[in-house]
């Protein structure tokens, strides 16, 4: 057995083994004081020991790390521990977009979140990098988003594209339970998620997130629940943080807003009776709503262009007049006795009849045709309970469908009635023929003249009815206005199809694009196109809104004109006409918010039109004016959240500070694959990964040598994916012990000392883990100095012994300084945070309490109502007791004991010629393994005129001769270089310019043979002869 050393007089960084510990510690600091040894060891602290203990305790060989894997270690963990809000996602980081993920994952404890910012915001992008951060913070695994039917396609691909997140749709037949699941996102419908089956398997699972699209359709009221609310209620119960996304989530109707809060936090909105302004306070700790008015670009310049709205009228002809006031009196008639017999759908299938003529007259004479054809067969005629406003729920397809299946419904009871009904149909068709043949079409020609006008401009062009697209296609045609070409999207067509029609038209390859509501949602087409006609018009505000959002979103450069084409003749195009006349006067007179989006989606448009059909009239200024009046009133109780950019500006730049992600982490990856005999590179098109995987990481995802993968490096490699995934774990389980146990780095700017990493973990009085900060140091024995982990991307590895000869002690005072800065910053966020929850909290108990104290006061003691109160003033007192310990104990924040986690020995480089020409070397074999080659270095071999031979697995050979130099300075070469370098095909000159300086850059000749070389001591090219 070694005899026991002489502790306080070894130096820090001694490793020492023993029988009280089990595996070697490293020995930070070490005095004896009244017959007690205080020792202090990395990741234990300092303790006192009884000298007997320490018996058997020894000086150990240190076994020193190996730099790679140590470099390694530190680029994973300090991606561990960054928090970028998203940044690395396939978007430009807006201000409004980034302090709302900022504001939101920045939430201690459960967060239960409404985010209410206008449409076109880019909702849907915040959300995708809420998720991916809090999955990167480790305080999320699984994920449930539940959305519009129409939306699960568009989700799916927007948490890839946004935030690199691989998603599984839930729909159809399941076997088993779908939602029990440990990790992974989720994405379902409401409609598919509200029956009572999945309902009820929804209680056996648990979701740490559960994210609501379009929030505002689990509506209610106090005296109605729905299916979609009760889905709320369960989610809300299922989840433990929960997020809703809506542009609309007040709507005019305040009691149905607090319903919405309630699914947030059930306990704080409750109570039926809490007024307007009380809501207006609660609610301002899980809200956030950034209008288009205030939304700026990093530049401060607007991010949305102005749109006008516009209506076309045109006149009928005298065969469309006569045919209009034919098919109305009919309508009329037919709704009337629908009415009187309550029944719904068949009033629901002669609206239909209504809105098709207003379309077109091919559309109206082909439904006429089919009414006919289902009346006289007697088919779908039962009556069934069906709800006009629900159809605009449905996607494009199964609207048409659930429409087409009600064509032949009617109030026509008996014989007699039927045969009338169907004399009168055949007289309809005739008219309707005679029409349709009656030249010129108005409203056609009205749709023509605007695409004359348009000079190289493109035009986005909305139909409810895909008849109505056929007979604007062929006529269009027709009109040899087609040059541009025309796409089409309609609820007949798949995804691909549809996909590729978006496409041709943001590309520029078709100029007109015809679409139905199969287009009004997921569908961005603002890159190309500022100009809409509608050429019908949808009885729902909100599918109007939606269309229109299409092209005034994000992204669009130019102001939108959209143009609603309307018979002026005709009762719905006069009601629309003033619609859209009263709006415009009304956005002059609120200027905070969207009127268009906000006043026009709380009119009941379907309601105002069927009313037109009933009694020839309808209030349109009243109606606007109420939903005014409600709109204004959302308005002042929403709130806005304005935008604070300097704040955004200093987040990216400490962001920008911590060089994580992106090319940075596609450069660690890539570095530490290449020590390990593999490569990240491009392929051969530049839009995809190619990895040679080194043989300790083949497995999972990275299941073969080589691995192709679709996407760039910097999302395939993402923070969050399955290949980085599968990367981390491999180096934090492989190459801890490398950065613990020491290495050596070479610096060429001069540093020599030391780097040393500590985490130190921030605990709340719950000892939930607040944060793990990671704080670097860099020391060279007189001075202390913080710097960011990445110091060490900038040195390259050395062969030496490191030795630990730093003082540990002199290193404690700055780690605690640095922890309690960040701690600070944290515990003022959360102290904000809790202030605004405590008062609301606090406000909303206390008022509680004294209106039963005040009840109270009117009655007996001996009453059993108040011994009732009693028990709800005691429990009302215990949960304000529970508020302020909760704040409490959320913003009493501390710092553990510092933990090392490793450090290096940094010395001096100083390079050599050889050392910079190795520095070319490596860049050149970096970037040949980026673009899909295998080098090898042959530079070793003499008279073969060339220093790395690289090959393809396509069969491309390159025979590279690389040059490197500190500067800007001509190149020499030897006699067998320039005759390789002249004379063979394969032949490549790879320059490497200011070698090892922040200004670095390559230069690669493919044909080296057109350089001019002079005969200068062996050959020269200059600089000028290099095209310098």
């Amino acid at each position: 057995m070694p005899s026991q050393p002489d502790l306080p007089s070894l130096p820090s960084g001694t490793m020492l083994a023993g029988p009280l510990w089990g595996k070697p510690v490293r020995l930070l600091a070490a005095k004896s004081r009244d017959g007690v040894m205080f020792l202090t060891l990395d990741g234990m602290g300092t303790k006192m020991y009884d000298p007997d203990q320490l018996d058997g305790v020894h000086i150990v060989k240190h076994t020193y790390g190996i730099p790679w894997k140590a470099h390694a270690y530190v680029s994973i963990l300090r991606h561990e521990r960054a928090r970028n809000l998203g940044i690395a996602g396939n978007a430009d980081p807006l201000p409004h977009q980034l302090e709302s993920i900022y504001h939101i994952t920045g939430i201690p404890g459960p967060i239960r979140f409404l985010l209410a910012d206008e449409p076109g915001a880019g909702k849907t992008a915040v959300a995708s990098r809420i998720i991916q951060e809090l999955v990167l913070q480790r305080r999320v695994r699984n994920v449930l988003v539940v959305v519009p039917a129409q939306l699960k396609t568009q989700w799916k691909s927007e948490l890839a594209k946004f935030a690199n997140i691989s998603s599984h749709i839930v729909a159809g037949k399941v076997s088993g339970n779908p939602w029990i699941t440990d990790d992974g996102v989720l994405v379902t419908s409401m409609d598919f998620a509200k029956s009572e089956h999945h309902r009820t398997m929804f209680e056996q699972a648990r979701f740490d997130l559960v994210v609501v699209d379009e929030a505002h359709n689990l509506n209610a009221t106090a005296k109605k629940s729905t299916a979609r609310y009760n889905l709320g209620k369960t989610l809300s119960k299922i989840s433990k943080h929960l997020i809703f996304l809506t542009a609309t989530p007040h709507r005019g109707k305040t009691e149905n807003f607090r319903l919405l809060l309630k699914l947030l936090e059930p306990a704080e909105f409750s109570d039926p009776k809490m007024e307007d302004g009380e809501i207006a306070t609660k609610k301002r700790r899980l809200f956030l709503r950034h209008i288009k008015e205030e939304m700026r670009g990093m530049d401060d310049e607007p991010l949305f262009k102005g749109r006008s709205v516009v209506s076309l009228t045109y006149k009928m002809s005298d065969a469309e007049r006569r045919m209009y006031k034919a098919v109305t009196a009919y309508v009329r008639r037919q709704f009337a006795a629908s009415e009187m017999l309550a029944n719904k759908v068949a009033g629901f299938a002669i609206l239909l009849i209504q809105k098709r003529m207003a379309s077109s007259t091919h559309s109206l004479l082909k439904t006429l045709q089919r009414r006919r054809t289902k009346i006289a067969e007697r088919r779908d005629n039962q009556d069934t309970d069906y709800d006009f406003d629900d159809i605009y729920d449905l996607s494009d397809s199964d609207k048409m469908a659930k429409e087409e299946a009600l064509e032949g419904f009617t109030a026509s009871r008996t014989e007699d009635e039927l045969g009338a009904e169907l004399a009168e149909l055949d007289m309809l068709i005739g008219a309707a023929k005679i029409a349709a043949e009656t030249k010129p079409d108005t409203k056609l020609e009205s749709l023509l003249g605007e695409l004359r006008s348009l000079g190289g401009d493109q035009l986005l062009i909305f139909s409810e009815y895909r008849d109505t697209l056929d007979y604007l296609e062929e006529n269009i045609h027709k009109a040899g206005l087609a040059g541009g070409g025309i796409c089409r999207i309609d609820g007949t067509m798949g995804m691909d199809v549809r996909q590729q029609a978006q496409d041709d038209f943001n590309s520029g390859r078709k100029h007109i694009m015809l679409a139905t509501d199969a287009a009004r949602e997921g569908i961005n087409l603002q890159y190309r196109c500022h100009r809409m006609v509608n050429y019908d018009l949808p009885w729902s505000p909100i599918a109007l809104e939606q269309r229109m959002g299409r092209l005034h979103r994000y992204g669009q450069k130019r102001n939108v004109k959209i143009r609603n084409l309307v018979a002026s003749e005709m009762m719905e195009g006069k009601v629309l006409d003033r619609l859209f006349t009263k709006l415009e006067d009304i956005g002059k007179q609120y200027k905070t918010f969207d009127v268009m989006g906000t006043v026009l989606v709380d009119i009941n448009m379907g309601g105002m039109l069927k009313e037109v059909v009933r009694a020839g009239a309808v209030d349109v200024e009243g109606n606007v004016e109420e939903a005014a009046r409600r709109a204004a009133n959302a308005d002042q109780m929403l709130a806005r959240t304005p935008v604070d950019i300097e704040f955004v500006r200093s987040r990216m730049r400490k962001i920008e500070m911590q060089k994580t992600d992106g090319e940075h982490l596609v450069n660690a990856i890539g570095r530490m694959f290449s020590e390990m005999g593999g490569s990240v590179g491009a392929s051969r098109d530049g839009s995809g990964t190619v990895l040679s995987v080194p043989g300790n990481l083949v497995g999972g995802p990275l299941d073969r040598r080589r691995v192709a993968l679709p996407g760039p490096p910097a999302k395939e490699l993402a923070r969050g994916g399955a290949a980085y995934r599968h990367i981390s774990d491999w180096v934090l389980h492989n190459c801890a012990d490398d950065l613990r146990n020491g290495s050596v780095f070479v610096d060429d700017s001069g540093r020599d000392g030391w780097v040393v990493f500590h985490e130190v973990r921030v605990t709340d009085g719950n000892s939930n883990a607040a944060a793990e900060l990671l704080l670097v140091h860099y020391t060279d024995g007189a001075s202390v100095t913080e710097v960011e982990p990445h110091i060490l991307d900038g040195m390259s590895y050395g062969e030496a012994e490191p030795d630990s000869g730093y003082d540990g002690d002199a290193l404690v005072g700055h780690v605690f300084r640095a922890a309690q800065r960040e701690m600070d910053e944290l515990m003022a966020g959360r102290r904000a945070f809790w202030k605004i929850r405590s008062e609301v909290g606090r406000r909303g108990l206390e008022m509680r309490i004294r209106e039963i104290e005040v009840r109270q006061g009117g009655m007996s003691v001996m009453d059993p109502e108040h011994g009732r109160l009693d028990d709800e003033r005691l429990e009302l007192a215990n949960k304000l007791k529970a508020l302020d310990g909760e704040a409490e104990r959320e913003t009493r924040l501390s710092l553990d004991e510092p933990r090392l986690v490793g450090w290096v020995r940094v010395i001096p480089g100083g390079r050599t010629k050889t050392d910079t020409e190795m520095l070319g070397m490596r860049a050149c074999m970096d970037d040949e393994r980026r673009n899909g080659f295998e080098p090898e270095d042959v530079h070793k071999k003499r008279g073969i005129g060339y220093d790395i031979l690289s090959k393809h697995p396509d069969g491309r050979v390159r025979k590279i001769e690389v040059k490197a130099r500190c500067d800007m300075s001509g190149l020499e070469f030897t006699d067998a270089e320039k005759q390789h370098l002249e004379t063979d095909p394969n032949a490549v000159l790879y320059v490497l310019w200011n070698a090892g300086h922040d200004d670095e850059k390559h230069v690669v000749y493919d044909d080296p043979s057109k350089l001019v070389f002079l005969a200068q001591k062996g050959w020269r090219v200059n600089v000028s002869g290099l095209g310098f």
